[in-house]
């Protein structure tokens, strides 16, 4: 009998409880352990714990933004290959620009759909895969 894959990690980083809520059952019901971190110190220590997937990260979040957190991610060469999905409400040019420059594998703006959300992630993480040798 054949084991059954465990399951792929996502770290939702948004404030907005709701939102949260709404993401990981939604993402649960996708097939994925999800964790969620409120600030930009609960994504490192979240991070540390468990490597995730994929990380869907809001812009503007208490203590270190989005941005900055892309920053951290991208110069640590253990952290640096985990694909970030950008969920904001700040979706001028300039922020999706920004947000690919700090190392973004996407940018999906609120308010979203929830089907395109996990099309989106699922096409990331398919990618990943193919670029990920065994």
């Amino acid at each position: 009998m054949r084991a059954d894959k465990p399951k792929r990690h996502i770290l939702v980083a948004d404030d907005d409880e709701v939102l949260c809520d709404l993401l990981q059952v939604l993402l649960a019901n996708e097939g994925f352990s999800v964790a969620v971190a409120r600030d930009g110190d609960e994504v490192l220590m979240a991070v540390g714990l468990r490597k995730p997937d994929l990380i869907v990260l809001d812009i503007m979040i208490p203590g270190l933004s989005g941005f900055d957190l892309l920053r951290t991610l991208q110069a640590d060469t253990a952290l640096r290959d985990i694909p970030v999905v950008m969920l904001s409400a700040r979706s001028g040019e300039r922020d999706q620009v920004q947000a690919f420059d700090f190392g973004a594998s996407d940018f999906i703006a609120k308010p979203f759909r929830v089907e395109e959300l996990g099309t989106r992630i699922k096409r990331v993480l398919a990618r990943r895969s193919a670029e990920t040798p065994g």
